[in-house]
């Protein structure tokens, strides 16, 4: 999947948002607020954190895997 973008990701994504069960936003907070998800920004600090410290102790994922939010 990381060498093969998906197909029509934009008009997929703007047929998704418009039927309503995505969200897309310009930060974070927006994002968390629009979809109801007040532990959001807090779960994607922590996440970032785990990346940085190349370990995820809560799914543990493999290094080459952890990507930042």
């Amino acid at each position: 999947m990381l060498n093969a973008p998906i197909a029509d990701f934009d008009t997929n994504l703007a047929k998704a948002i418009e039927e309503g069960w995505c969200y897309k936003a310009d930060s974070i907070e927006a994002l968390a607020e629009a979809a109801a998800l007040p532990d959001l920004a807090a779960t994607v600090a922590e996440y970032d954190g785990m990346v940085a410290a190349s370990q995820d102790t809560l799914l543990f994922k493999r290094d080459e895997f952890l990507q930042p939010v």
